[in-house]
């Protein structure tokens, strides 16, 4: 059988997709195809992995994290040791089908993926992490859009989730784009950041 939510391949007796964190509604043999990371969402990670590596960006591609599998791991930490740094850290994968689960689960899985891998809860003191999680689509409801637009994923100490859904239909990037009373200035920058360096 295949998730409902990224179409990747699964055992039949699955509750939960090995991919994409997606709970299974669909009964075996009734979900859609594999979708295959088409030539349009490998044109946008190599539009995005130079932009990022002239931007002193680290790059790895196709890191399995469990139980997904990530496309593109980019990390950048800017700053000094005498101030404060920026760790910005940037999880792109493909999927077919997303909804708000979807993006939660995915948020979350990479949100814990970063602090587990970048060693940032020893740091947190001196260090802001920004965590990216991007979703390459095809496309999303209105709904999805809004809500994603309208909704602000949890803060941890001293690191946020900043998640991003990259359509290839429309080729436009949605991001949560309302302003937290405690972070003016940190979402503003989180938008800038992704509209500048994660846009087509």
């Amino acid at each position: 059988m295949f998730c409902e939510h990224c179409g990747s391949p699964m055992p039949e007796d699955s509750r939960f997709c090995e991919h994409c964190g997606g709970r299974v509604t669909i009964r075996p043999g009734t979900a859609p195809v594999p979708y295959p990371p088409s030539a349009v969402a490998g044109d946008y990670f190599a539009i995005i992995e130079p932009r990022l590596k002239l931007g002193g960006f680290t790059i790895i591609r196709n890191v399995p994290v469990t139980p997904l599998r990530v496309d593109l791991v980019a990390t950048q930490t800017s700053g000094s040791v005498l101030t404060y740094k920026l760790l910005r850290v940037i999880l792109a994968t493909v999927m077919d089908r997303v909804d708000e689960q979807t993006i939660r689960n995915y948020s979350g899985i990479m949100t814990k993926y970063a602090q587990d891998t970048t060693g940032t809860a020893t740091v947190w003191r001196s260090t802001t992490v920004v965590i990216y999680p991007v979703i390459v689509t095809r496309n999303v409801s209105d709904a999805t859009k809004m809500w994603l637009k309208n909704t602000v994923m949890d803060k941890h100490f001293a690191a946020f989730e900043f998640p991003v859904l990259v359509l290839t239909d429309t080729r436009e990037i949605i991001f949560y784009t309302k302003t937290p009373f405690y972070g003016w200035a940190l979402y503003k920058g989180f938008r800038n950041f992704a509209e500048t360096n994660l846009r087509w």
